[in-house]
């Protein structure tokens, strides 16, 4: 959703267009029966963040009807309305399903009209259900480039390629020092669990270094 910043300048949508835009302006007080503007949004206004907010929150309000369960929003905006709009927001999703607020760097030129020169606006994530989404926080992401992959051959159970499995953060990072299948180092998993994974298949000598097995179906997820 990139609904429009802040500017102060008047935000009119023809939501019910069965209603003419002209009675819409006289109805909510922008102009007279002669058509004469009686408002507007300067800074200067005491309505200046209000006339905004009131035309976000029915819409944020008919946003999270529309998702599913399982769905979530982002929402970009500037520095001017990121605080007012958390606020609804929090509101209207619940705080517990704001997921996070995200620095965006938008542009990489200097601008010289402000005491310092913006490059970034934010983006408000916010779930519908944050314990739905959670469950399902392994399968977001991108789709794996699998084009890439050089797999090794088929063992039959499916194609695969070699991953190491040496800690290289040795010592300082607490990876076991140990010897196995005659090659001797400091590993990523524990004697233990590299026994449970040779008993497997999964572990496979090559030269004088230990990999295991990835199979293309665990990359795919």
């Amino acid at each position: 959703m990139d609904p429009p910043y802040n500017t102060g300048n008047d935000f009119v949508y023809k939501d019910n267009f069965k209603d003419g835009l002209q009675n819409y302006l006289v109805q909510t007080g922008q102009v007279d029966s002669e058509g004469n503007q009686l408002s507007t949004n300067f800074e200067s206004n005491g309505r200046f963040h209000t006339d905004w907010l009131n035309m976000m929150y029915p819409r944020l309000k008919l946003a999270r009807n529309l998702l599913t369960d399982d769905g979530a929003i982002f929402i970009s905006i500037d520095d001017s309305e990121e605080a007012n709009l958390v606020k609804i927001c929090d509101e209207i999703f619940g705080e517990k399903n704001r997921v996070g607020l995200i620095c965006h760097k938008s542009r990489a030129s200097v601008s010289n009209d402000k005491i310092i020169s913006p490059n970034h606006n934010r983006i408000l994530f916010y779930a519908k259900n944050i314990e739905i989404l959670n469950e399902k926080r392994q399968l977001i992401g991108e789709d794996p480039d699998l084009s890439n992959f050089e797999y090794d051959d088929n063992d039959g159970k499916g194609p695969y390629r070699l991953t190491p499995v040496d800690g290289p953060g040795g010592a300082k990072k607490g990876n076991p020092y140990y010897e196995f299948l005659g090659v001797q180092g400091y590993f990523r998993y524990s004697k233990g669990t590299m026994e449970e994974k040779y008993s497997q298949g999964l572990i496979v000598k090559k030269s004088n270094s230990l990999y295991q097995k990835y199979y293309m179906e665990k990359a795919k997820k």
